[in-house]
């Protein structure tokens, strides 16, 4: 039985009906966080122009290697632009280089 109306109980039919609908919101909310982050790069990218960016399998920076041991970048974001490097991500990278 379906809670709150006794004796109607829901055929498997639409069990599988609503699991498509469920299935369907969460590929929408997934579609939009993955829109939202091609944004956020494509924005990264227009600001940086032609300046190069630092970019490998775990970080996509605006940072330059002027020298082995020294880099230059502007500061980070801490909230809100998301144009900037994300202060959160730019602590990642120095921590594991």
């Amino acid at each position: 039985p379906v809670p709150g109306t006794p004796g109607i109980s829901r055929s498997p039919l639409e069990r599988l009906h609503v699991a498509v609908h469920f299935t369907r919101v969460l590929l929408v909310f997934y579609s939009l966080f993955s829109l939202r982050n091609e944004v956020r790069h494509l924005m990264q990218a227009a600001v940086s122009g032609n300046r190069r960016r630092f970019i490998d399998s775990r970080f996509d920076l605006d940072l330059t290697y002027i020298a082995d041991r020294l880099i230059a970048m502007a500061l980070p974001c801490i909230a809100g632009a998301s144009y900037r490097n994300d202060i959160h991500v730019v602590s990642r990278f120095f921590t594991h280089r």
